[in-house]
């Protein structure tokens, strides 16, 4: 709880003095307070992923399975992605067979795994498209996945793709900023 509210009191710290920087005009400083609301956010989702995965670890990972609509879930996290990929100029979609998935599972942990591979998807597409796909396959089950046209990821990194804080591209001078959890949460 203490660096939930540590966080949120820096956010609106920021805020306050961001908009007494719009005010006056200063187009630089308001760059500036854009480039620490963004650090904010990455270290706030870094701590959250850091949270997760030791309670994970710990075995005290809370699940809260209820009945969702997958369909409308999916439909939901493509529309609130596509203004990340339409800034890169990426197509964003969705394509659901002509299904109406409902599944017994956490709507939020689903929320956040899907959110991370869009996101995923999006950081490492430099042109192209992005597709998410539900399908009821030929064994009946639900399939859901996420296809991109990035950079693809080397064969000889895929067995250590979900390890905490493992990426294939390491060092200060990696092309691709992260802390290497959300696959590992995903």
């Amino acid at each position: 709880m203490t660096a939930s509210l540590n966080s949120y009191n820096i956010h609106s710290y920021r805020e306050v003095l961001a908009d007494q920087v719009g005010a006056q005009g200063n187009q630089a400083r308001k760059e500036n307070f854009d480039a620490i609301r963004r650090a904010g956010q990455r270290l706030y989702r870094t701590i959250q992923g850091i949270r997760d995965f030791s309670r994970i670890e710990a075995h005290s990972f809370e699940l809260r399975p209820q009945s969702v609509d997958l369909d409308t879930m999916l439909e939901r996290q493509v529309h609130d992605m596509k203004i990340l990929a339409a800034q890169k100029n990426i197509r964003l979609r969705c394509v659901i067979d002509k299904l109406r998935a409902t599944v017994i599972f956490d709507e939020y942990r689903l929320s956040g795994a899907l959110t991370n591979l869009l996101q995923n998807a999006i950081k490492f597409t430099k042109e192209g498209s992005i597709t998410v796909r539900l399908w009821r396959g030929t064994d009946r089950l639900l399939k859901v996945a996420v296809e991109d046209t990035g950079i693809g990821i080397d064969l000889g990194y895929l067995a250590r793709i979900c390890e905490p804080f493992s990426q294939e591209e390491s060092g200060y001078k990696r092309s691709f900023e992260g802390n290497g959890l959300k696959l590992a949460l995903t």
